[in-house]
């Protein structure tokens, strides 16, 4: 709506309200000041002919009341006169209409009553404080009627010229007022359109033709700055080309490094091991010790560099997660029993209070989630003073989110240097003592954690000890599996009295996925099926059943799907075996670089039980009969 309307529609609001006043106010006083002044009257004739009929009465003179009859009679508008006396008998009446008068009613409601287009009164007659009656007289309202209703006329007709008159005064006003407005606009709608060069010109003197001057200087301003924005816009784009160029490098240059950086790291930590467990020519204590050392600078220097690449990773937006229903409670205990000998080393309790807790299950990545618990736990194990306490906690928080707390009893950190903990490289006062560490794992297990759409928060008190807490969204609890109810699952053999099957290995760390695969296959006939949650013991049950396919997913604990797949490459007992990746990833270059990597397909998460199947088909062949009504088509979340 443009201003003129507004300022219109603004108008047309206020005489209405103007209008609608009149017309409804004035009618209305004029009613109850004319009713009141007809009242007086009519009570000040009443009194008048009461004090004459009195009179007579005290006389005995009825010519004295005609008399007061009489008088009243002159009033055209009076309607009927009764005179009663004191026992209500009629003694008197003036009534020219010959209206039916119900004296019983009126003189029941002595007071000023308007009904039937009449309005009566009751007035006792009364002469030198003596009663003689009663006196009931009628008015009639026809003229106060009348009056009313050209009163109301009037206000009416008064109150549309007003609204009428205020309306066109209105539009030349609005069209004064807004003419420079919309000059104003129009030249501005033209800046905006045609960028520059604009001259705007306003026939006002007033405020509108200031702003007009205002928009003029502001417009030439922005022509002068037009060539300068230009150029910083230009430079920005190259500032951004160079960063998105530098940012591929490093994160090139990582992983290169990484990849580098692991074949000698493989060969030395090997070749150390295979020294450190020589039978034959076994080492010294001396030289067992050096050997030792070297080991554990390898570890260590692995160790950085797999959270270097993560970091690198995350930082670069490459890192996925593969988010499903995680049971809080087994990744808590895999990653206590990983801590528990560096705990025992420095004679630290760790107490679990999250045991016999239900409901411990999370939204996350399970793998990255043991990834921050470890971090955590082995944290508030290096960080502790000897022999003191690490506590566990966890539990579900009425807002929808389970919170983990890991609680130590170290030294603690100074309220000052908690903002400092999550930056990478910082170890804060940590690197002028022996405790070893790169100073990344907190700054990957917060980023981590936020890509889970959770938050990591720290409490310290100096001297007592520091509480790390995980807050992550709630998740569904699911069917526990059981993996003992087909032995072959186990065993890997078939069962008495079956026939020689078809063997599907499947590496899988989650739980969850496995059951489902468990329950896709067994809908199959003569497939037998043997699970790994590792890679070396996937490759190694490959090398003793040889199957005749292998499901393998990405993200494993420890060794990678990816490592795994070129380790097997490298073995000539099963590189024949066509393995199959099965990943949450569904990019289109993850799918890509698995393929270049050697999997024969790729399988994405959430399943869909028909792609599965033609996947599968493809290496068993036709001859493998559906044990049960097909499963739906429609995508099995994992």
């Amino acid at each position: 709506m443009s201003i003129q309307n507004k300022f219109l529609a603004a108008a047309a609001v206020i005489l209405g309200c103007i209008s609608s006043f009149i017309f409804l106010y004035y009618p209305a006083e004029y009613r109850k000041v004319a009713l009141g002044m007809l009242e007086n009257k009519v009570k000040s004739m009443g009194q008048m002919v009461a004090l004459g009929v009195g009179a007579g009465r005290e006389l005995n003179n009825f010519g004295v009341i005609q008399q007061a009859l009489d008088w009243a009679k002159h009033d055209r508008n009076l309607s009927y006169v009764v005179v009663l006396d004191e026992a209500g008998e009629e003694v008197a009446r003036h009534n020219p209409g010959g209206r039916s008068i119900d004296i019983a009613r009126l003189t029941r409601t002595p007071d000023f009553v308007a009904r039937d287009e009449i309005v009566s009164l009751t007035v006792p007659i009364r002469y030198e404080n003596k009663g003689y009656g009663k006196l009931v007289i009628g008015y009639s309202l026809a003229d106060l009627k009348a009056n009313i209703a050209r009163n109301t006329e009037t206000s009416l007709r008064v109150s549309l010229g007003i609204f009428v008159l205020g309306i066109a005064l209105s539009v030349l006003l609005s069209q004064k007022i807004t003419r420079p407005i919309l000059q104003l606009k129009r030249s501005a709608n033209e800046f905006a359109d045609n960028g520059e060069n604009i001259r705007i010109e306003v026939d006002s003197s007033d405020e509108v033709g200031d702003l007009a001057k205002s928009f003029q200087a502001m417009v030439e301003k922005i022509n002068l700055s037009m060539a300068e924005i230009r150029q910083v816009n230009e430079d920005l784009e190259i500032a951004r080309d160079r960063a998105q160029k530098a940012n591929q490098a490093k994160s090139e240059f990582l992983s290169r490094m990484s990849h580098e950086l692991r074949t000698p790291m493989n060969a030395i930590l090997g070749f150390g091991q295979l020294l450190d467990f020589e039978k034959n020519d076994p080492l010294s204590d001396q030289q067992r010790a050096r050997v030792g050392e070297i080991l554990k600078a390898g570890a260590h220097l692995l160790a950085l560099i797999n959270e270097v690449l993560d970091l690198s990773r995350i930082e670069s937006g490459k890192l996925s997660l593969s988010v499903e229903n995680v049971d809080m409670g087994l990744v808590i205990d895999e990653a206590l029993s990983w801590v528990q000998p560096m705990a025992d080393e420095k004679h630290i309790r760790l107490i679990n209070l999250s045991q016999g807790a239900e409901n411990l299950w999370v939204r996350g990545d399970r793998t990255r989630l043991k990834q921050v618990l470890l971090n955590l736990l082995s944290n508030g194990v290096k960080y502790n003073r000897v022999k003191g306490r690490l506590t566990l906690e966890c539990e579900n928080t009425p807002d929808g989110r389970m919170s983990l707390r890991v609680i130590d009893t170290g030294k603690g950190i100074a309220p000052d240097k908690i903002d400092q903990l999550f930056e990478p490289f910082n170890r804060l006062d940590a690197d002028q003592g022996n405790i070893e560490g790169t100073g990344i794992g907190l700054s990957i297990a917060r980023r981590l954690v936020e890509l889970m759409e959770g938050a990591i928060t720290v409490e310290s008190v100096p001297g007592k000890g520091s509480t790390f807490a995980v807050h992550l969204p709630c998740g569904r609890p699911q069917k526990p599996m059981n993996l003992l109810h087909r032995a072959e699952l186990i065993s890997g053999k078939p069962e008495a009295g079956q026939q020689k099957s078809s063997t599907l290995l499947y590496i899988e760390d989650n739980p969850a996925n496995l059951r489902l695969v468990q329950e896709i296959v067994a809908t199959r006939k003569g497939i037998r099926l043997i699970f790994s949650p590792q890679a070396r013991l996937g490759i190694d049950l490959a090398r003793t059943h040889r199957p005749d396919v292998i499901l393998m997913d990405i993200h494993l604990p420890g060794l990678d799907g990816i490592s795994a797949l070129r380790l097997m490459k490298q073995d000539e007992e099963i590189r024949h075996i066509p393995v199959v990746a099965v990943s949450a990833n569904a990019v289109k270059a993850d799918i890509d670089k698995a393929l270049q990597e050697g999997f024969e397909a790729y399988i994405i998460k959430p399943i869909r039980v028909d792609q599965f199947f033609k996947v599968i088909d493809k290496y068993f062949g036709p001859d493998h009969e559906t044990a049960s009504p097909k499963p739906s088509t429609t995508g099995a979340t994992i």
